[in-house]
């Protein structure tokens, strides 16, 4: 307000005091255009005794008038500065045009950096998911193997259960033949004795036996061809029958081992990973499971070969001992016969 009133108050007495306005009162002093001069003036005024005072108190009038405008000048550059420095103030106080690049950078940063995270996260969950499908189908494909394994030991116990049925049968066999042997060394001990009694005895008694000789012949023919038939009937059977277990059980044996391997290399595949420490421990059951089962059944087929050997030892005595009383047979043939020369 107090800015306002001075500079109207200054442009008033400026244009009061200034050149039109004042008249030739001021003319030259304060920079008047209305010309003429303060003595053109005087002489207008047509008093000659008041001039002297006049002039006195226009001089007055004008130094009081210069101190005036003086002092409105530097109320005037008092109040351009005051202006300049209110401008200032209140470009100062404005409102400010603040920079917000630098923030939408950062804002940019951030946004790329979770849009690298977000495709990132996207990533592992497909890889992951990946992961399972392989999981899932390699635990298909040893769930299958499994099965195949377990179906194999299971070929295996029936092989054993055939096997001791063989062997059963086998025994049987052993025991008939023990039983017809001991049956025939008794009627050959008999025989024998009978045989000694009539060479001690009459020519009677040896034409006798002389004439029996043939039925003597007879009953060795028939005993050599059932023994014979026999012995290639049971040992073609059972070799073969072996042969074919035992060849059986030793593929059983290499797949099983196979499958075992296959699946002791997918188990050490798979032990690196944490998540399938389950499925580890799980695998290493089973494959124990089956190492066992296999290692029973490598020990039954090592007594079932055993069984076999030993019987195939005892048949090959029995035939020792029957050639044996063949010999013996041949010979009281030929006693008999070198009897009946003599008669």
């Amino acid at each position: 307000m107090s800015l306002s009133l001075t500079t109207s108050f200054a442009s008033s007495h400026r244009s009061n005091f200034g050149g039109g306005g004042y008249g030739g009162y001021c003319g030259s002093n304060f920079g008047g255009g209305g010309g003429g001069s303060y003595s053109g003036g005087s002489i207008r005024m047509g008093s000659s005794s008041l001039q002297g005072n006049e002039k006195q108190a226009m001089q007055g009038l004008n130094d009081r008038l210069a101190r005036y405008l003086e002092k409105v000048q530097s109320l005037e550059r008092s109040n351009a500065e005051i202006e300049l420095k209110i401008k200032e103030l209140l470009q100062g106080r404005g409102p400010e045009n603040k920079d917000y690049n630098h923030y939408f950078e950062i804002i940019t940063d951030l946004k790329n950096t979770q849009i690298m995270e977000n495709a990132k996260i996207g990533l592992e969950i497909d890889n992951a998911r990946l992961a399972a499908d392989d999981f899932k189908t390699k635990w298909e494909n040893e769930n299958t193997l499994r099965n195949s394994v377990e179906a194999d030991i299971a070929n295996l116990h029936s092989l054993h259960d055939e096997y001791t049925l063989a062997r059963s049968d086998l025994e049987c066999d052993i025991e008939g033949l023990q039983e017809e042997l001991n049956f025939m060394r008794k009627n050959h001990e008999e025989e024998v004795a009978a045989l000694k009694a009539q060479i001690a005895g009459s020519n009677m008694s040896i034409e006798v036996d002389a004439k029996s000789g043939p039925d003597i012949q007879q009953m060795l023919e028939d005993m050599r061809r059932k023994y014979e038939k026999i012995g290639q009937t049971t040992v073609s059977t059972v070799v073969v029958k072996q042969d074919q277990a035992c060849s059986t059980a030793k593929n059983e044996v290499v797949e099983t081992r196979r499958s075992m391997q296959s699946i002791q290399t997918e188990m050490e595949t798979l032990r690196g990973l944490d998540q399938l420490a389950d499925i580890n421990d799980r695998k290493a059951r089973e494959l124990e499971q089956y190492l066992n089962a296999v290692a029973c059944l490598e020990n039954d087929i090592a007594t079932s070969r055993s069984n076999i050997n030993e019987q195939l030892c005892k048949y090959s005595a029995l035939l020792d001992e029957k050639m044996k009383l063949e010999k013996e047979i041949e010979t009281y043939r030929t006693l008999l016969s070198g009897g009946e020369s003599m008669k």
